[in-house]
């Protein structure tokens, strides 16, 4: 029961950073030109090229040093940090597709940024945000090695670490 509960907490905060975050960045990057606009864009795509595995023990030397191992919210960060890349990817690509003309009546209309962010764009980019959230349950619930490297605690595992204690 208590494994259940730690995934279930851990995979619903992280999936809620990933969703927010991948689509305030994504839009940022999407629509927001900037010096460096596409240098930002490519460090998160160099983000799907690193192999999440290659850095399980030096995130587990800085939570380490840090006094962060054996804590319930310490499988959050690299689940959301290992998420946010293709997260962002996917949004900057759906916005892309987003006529400007939208944001730009609305800004006609007397909307506010933040009223047409939310309000207009984001119920457009509802099927690109549920597909990115599906993805992102399934990598943070069946996510094994950073549980295993990163919780000691019995009452801290998560699903996958209590199936091979059951074994």
């Amino acid at each position: 029961g208590s494994s259940m509960l730690n995934s279930t907490r851990v995979t619903v905060l992280s999936v809620a950073l990933i969703v927010f975050f991948g689509f305030i960045v994504g839009y940022i990057l999407a629509r927001v030109k900037f010096k460096g606009n596409r240098l930002v864009y490519v460090m998160f795509l160099a983000g799907l090229v690193i192999p999440v595995h290659s850095l399980l023990v030096p995130l587990y030397i800085v939570f380490k040093n840090a006094g962060m191992n054996d804590q319930w919210f310490t499988l959050i960060i690299p689940y959301v940090a290992f998420g946010l890349p293709m997260s962002v990817f996917l949004v900057e690509g759906f916005v892309s597709g987003i006529p400007i003309a939208l944001e730009e009546a609305a800004s006609i209309d007397g909307s506010s940024f933040s009223r047409t962010l939310f309000q207009i764009i984001m119920p457009i980019c509802r099927p690109i945000m549920t597909t990115i959230a599906i993805i992102s349950v399934f990598n943070c619930w069946n996510e094994f090695s950073f549980a295993l490297v990163l919780m000691k605690s019995p009452e801290l595992q998560t699903v996958p670490l209590a199936m091979t204690q059951f074994t």
